[in-house]
C-alpha cells in the first residue's frame, strides 16, 4: 500500500461526505462502510487507521429523510456494515427502530434483520415479538409452511 495515494484518497472520500449533494455524500459513506469490510485488522470506529465516524453519522441523518429511497440506501448500507463491523453499525440503532413500522416493507425489513445483528440481548426479545407483525403482513406467496 502506497501511504501517499492511501491519504489522498481518504481524504478525498472525506471531503465528499460534506458535499452539498445528498448522493455524493450517501456514496462517500458507503465507501467508507466497504473499505470498513475490507479492513480486517479495524476495530473500533477505524478504518486504514483513519475515523470513519462521520460516515456513520450521515448515515444515521439518512436514516430519518423524507425520502425512502435515501432510507432505503441508508438501512441497506448499514445492514451491509454490521454483518462484518457490527459496533459500528450499532450506534445508528435508535434511529432504524423506528423504520420497523416504514410504508416499505423492504426499508422495514432490512431495518429488523439490522438490529438483529447489532441489538442486544434485551432488544433482540422485542424484536422477536415484532416479526410475528411482519409475517402478517407478508403475502402468502413469501412464506414457508
Amino acid at each position: 500500500r502506497d501511504s501517499a495515494i492511501e491519504k489522498t484518497l481518504m481524504t478525498y472520500l472525506d471531503n465528499c461526505l460534506r458535499h452539498k449533494s445528498e448522493m455524493v455524500t450517501y456514496e462517500a459513506a458507503r465507501a467508507f462502510c466497504q473499505l470498513a469490510i475490507l479492513d480486517k485488522d479495524g476495530s473500533g470506529n477505524t478504518v486504514f487507521g483513519y475515523d470513519v465516524t462521520h460516515a456513520t453519522t450521515i448515515l444515521q441523518i439518512f436514516l430519518t429523510s423524507p425520502k425512502p429511497v435515501v432510507r432505503f440506501g441508508a438501512v441497506r448500507t448499514l445492514n451491509m456494515l454490521a454483518q462484518h463491523r457490527p459496533a459500528m453499525a450499532a450506534r445508528c440503532n435508535c434511529d432504524m427502530e423506528p423504520l420497523l413500522s416504514d410504508s416499505n416493507r423492504s426499508t422495514a425489513t432490512l431495518a429488523l434483520t439490522t438490529l438483529l445483528k447489532t441489538g442486544h440481548e434485551s432488544s433482540v426479545e422485542r424484536l422477536v415479538k415484532q416479526i410475528t407483525t411482519f409475517m402478517s403482513d407478508i403475502s402468502d406467496v413469501f412464506k414457508i409452511e
